[in-house]
C-alpha cells in the first residue's frame, strides 16, 4: 500500500464527507419501487484541504505524480477523525486538485478524495451504546486491556 509522505503535513482536521449510495432504485410499470443494496461496502467522498510550504507543496505534486499514479491510485493518508489524526485509504477524484497561492507566501491545496471507510469507534460500540451508556465504561476498560496489556505481550514470528 502507497503511503503519504510523513514530510507533508496532514491535511487540515476541518474536513467533510458523505456516503454515497449503495443502492440502487427501480421504479416499476405497476407495484412499489424497488430498492436494493448493490455493494456491501460504503464509499465516502470528502473534502480535503492541506496548507503547504512552497517545499512541501512540491513533495506534494512529486508524490502523486512519482507513487500515486496522479492521484488516481489509493494510498494511506492521515486524516483527523474524533480529534485524532488516523490514516484513512484515500484516493483523489479524477487526480485533480486545486491549488491557491497565498500572502503568507504558501500554498491552499483542495481536493475531492474517494474514502474507503471512515475511521470511527466501530461496529462493537453502537452495539454497547445501543444497549445502554452505562456499559460503555466497561467497553472502553476492556479495549484499554486489550491494546495496552494484551496485545504487547504477543510475539510475532516472521512469516506469520
Amino acid at each position: 500500500m502507497i503511503v503519504f509522505p510523513e514530510a507533508i503535513p496532514a491535511p487540515s482536521q476541518e474536513f467533510s464527507f458523505g456516503k454515497e449510495p449503495s443502492t440502487v432504485r427501480t421504479s416499476m410499470e405497476s407495484g412499489a419501487i424497488r430498492q436494493r443494496r448493490t455493494h456491501l461496502f460504503n464509499r465516502f467522498k470528502a473534502s480535503i484541504k492541506w496548507e503547504l510550504t512552497p517545499e512541501e507543496f512540491d513533495l506534494f505534486n512529486q508524490f502523486l505524480e512519482l507513487e500515486a499514479a496522479g492521484g488516481a491510485a489509493w494510498f494511506l493518508a492521515p486524516l483527523y477523525t474524533n480529534n485524532t489524526l488516523v490514516n484513512h485509504k484515500i484516493r483523489l477524484i479524477n487526480g485533480t486538485y486545486q491549488a491557491a497561492y497565498k500572502s503568507w507566501g504558501g500554498w491552499v491545496v483542495t481536493s475531492e478524495a474517494d474514502l474507503e471507510e471512515i475511521q470511527t469507534n466501530g461496529e462493537g460500540y453502537y452495539w454497547i451504546a445501543k444497549q445502554g451508556e452505562e456499559l460503555i465504561p466497561i467497553y472502553v476498560d476492556f479495549m484499554e486491556k486489550i491494546v495496552n496489556v494484551d496485545l504487547p505481550k504477543i510475539q510475532f514470528t516472521k512469516g506469520t
